[in-house]
């Protein structure tokens, strides 16, 4: 009898059975029908992992089985009107970490990423929020890849939703700087295609400083 090679998909989804296990939660992998509530039962899923705040629907995929996956857009979808249901997409790829997504874009260094958090909180303490938010915010998403890297945290690519769900999932950040750090995501992205964010951007740079700060002080940085 020849024994199969386990796959990416199924050895990552056991590693991520086995995190959520360790963090308290109880953990289906691939339920049946019977097993999902009914919004959930016409979908295949790979993973649900519940505890008493939230339930999570764990999907993983290789960067080629991405290429055509309209159930996923569909499962987000439905999960949007469940308040107290994530989605959570893995890609098993191995991140090369030396392959940046920009032409001769260089990471910043711990002294870039003070200075850069320096900066921003002079500009928000002269009120120029826009520009404080979207500098604090670039120091904020370095400082997450560097923490990443120290954790040896699997990050697939260079998105920062990626690097912020995976620092979540495996307890480097929680719940309320997660969200935090999601909203603050959704505002970078607002600002930089040049709309207007209709809240005063100063109270959330301060929230995200805040969590810097935190984040230093369990990984310090000079």
């Amino acid at each position: 009898m020849t024994v199969q090679p386990i796959s990416r998909e199924s050895q990552r989804l056991r590693e991520i059975a086995r995190e959520y296990r360790q963090r308290g939660y109880d953990v289906q992998i691939e339920p049946q029908p019977d097993q999902l509530p009914a919004f959930l039962a016409p979908f295949r899923v790979d993973l649900v992992a519940k505890n008493a705040e939230e339930h999570v629907v764990v999907e993983v995929r290789t960067q080629e089985s991405l290429t055509d996956a309209p159930e996923l857009d569909a499962i987000a979808r439905v999960l949007d009107h469940q308040p107290t249901w994530r989605f959570e997409l893995v890609v098993t790829n191995p991140r090369d970490r030396t392959a940046l997504t920009f032409k001769n874009a260089i990471p910043l260094n711990d002294r870039d990423i003070v200075y850069r958090l320096r900066e921003a909180r002079q500009l928000s303490e002269q009120e120029h929020g826009e520009a404080a938010f979207l500098l604090a915010w670039s120091a904020t998403e370095a400082l997450l890849r560097s923490i990443a890297d120290v954790e040896a945290v699997p990050i697939t690519g260079h998105s920062v939703q990626q690097v912020m769900k995976s620092l979540y999932t495996y307890g480097v950040l929680d719940k309320t700087q997660y969200q935090t750090l999601q909203d603050g995501l959704q505002t970078r992205t607002m600002v930089v295609h040049g709309y207007k964010e209709p809240r005063a951007l100063v109270s959330l740079v301060e929230q995200v400083l805040v969590i810097t700060d935190q984040l230093q002080q369990r990984y310090p940085i000079q």
